[in-house]
């Protein structure tokens, strides 16, 4: 396990990317059957690393010599402002436009409405899990498993009350209670469940 540095870049992207495509939620919002949909939505992965990168945001990549063979991408309790990161956006609008024109809008309008996080079940500072991935030939391996086991440290070293996240995967979710995280909402949109969950620092410590 590293820490995320520039050299990782590419390797990074398309762990996330590829971990994006089979994903419950962006599956509802993108057709990733389409070759071209795939190819444009991995600029979604590619600014989530670079804002990583320029953010000094907390992020782990599990290598298998030089390759990367997992990620894991977390948001700190104090992202960076935009200001900061503007310059990796400003290049990246007419790419993103076309994302955008590809993707189903209204059931992103209604994911977008109903996915905020549930502050009042929230502490008032924690990160978030915004995504992780294992390449598809080394799945199996435990290399997500000792992703997962890794982020209460980091939580420690950012001083975060817990981690946070979503999924709209049932296999997912059990697999982040085994972790010890909790069911703190669940939304409906569609026929699609999606389980807002958190682990505690204080559930790690005891």
């Amino acid at each position: 396990m590293k820490n995320l540095s520039s050299k990782h870049l590419d390797g990074v992207v398309d762990v996330i990317s590829e971990a994006f495509y089979g994903e419950a939620i962006t599956g509802r919002v993108y057709d990733f059957s389409r070759e071209s949909v795939r190819k444009d939505y991995r600029l979604n992965s590619e600014i989530m690393v670079l804002t990583a990168l320029k953010g000094n945001y907390p992020a782990l990549v599990a290598l298998e010599g030089n390759l990367v063979v997992g990620a894991a991408m977390l948001k700190p309790v104090q992202p960076a402002p935009f200001s900061a990161t503007w310059r990796i956006y400003l290049p990246r609008i007419p790419k993103l436009l076309r994302l955008f024109i590809k993707a189903r809008c209204w059931q992103g309008m209604e994911f977008k409405r109903k996915m905020g996080p549930p502050h009042a079940e929230l502490p008032p500072a924690y990160i978030t899990l915004e995504a992780i991935g294992v390449t598809p030939g080394f799945q199996g391996k435990g290399i997500g498993s000792k992703l997962l086991q890794e982020l209460p440290r980091i939580c420690r070293e950012e001083k975060a009350a817990g981690i946070y996240l979503f999924t709209g995967d049932e296999r997912n979710r059990d697999i982040y209670l085994k972790f010890g995280y909790r069911i703190v909402k669940t939304v409906e949109i569609g026929t699609l469940t999606v389980y807002h969950m958190f682990k505690s620092q204080e559930q790690e410590n005891t």
